[in-house]
């Protein structure tokens, strides 16, 4: 359970990398803050669908939908608190992991 999608993410990444689940004085804290900034803090929702159609050639498709991939997970980690851009360098060590699970599914 990654929390990226779904309605209340269940777990938290704190100081060190170690992950736990989201406690009560958590979710009051982020409803604070998010009154704050005037920007939801949690809970979060997939507002929509990206849907690709098979342009001239599978590596073209392909290409396409590792870009929309690439831009999602940027969202994702400046979302979880990890960055705080959600611009990612094609030659970083996040982008090839990206790159090496689009090639172990096909």
């Amino acid at each position: 359970q990654t929390g990226f999608f779904c309605s209340a993410p269940r777990w938290k990444i704190i100081e060190g990398g170690r992950i736990e689940p989201i406690d009560e004085s958590t979710m009051q804290a982020a409803a604070l803050l998010a009154e704050k900034i005037g920007a939801p803090v949690f809970p979060m929702e997939q507002k929509g669908v990206l849907r690709t159609n098979c342009i001239d050639c599978l590596d073209r498709t392909n290409v396409a939908q590792f870009s929309a991939g690439v831009d999602a997970l940027g969202q994702q980690l400046v979302v979880m608190g990890i960055r705080s851009s959600a611009k990612l360098d094609p030659s970083s060590n996040i982008v090839r992991m990206l790159i090496d699970m689009y090639v172990k599914i096909g």
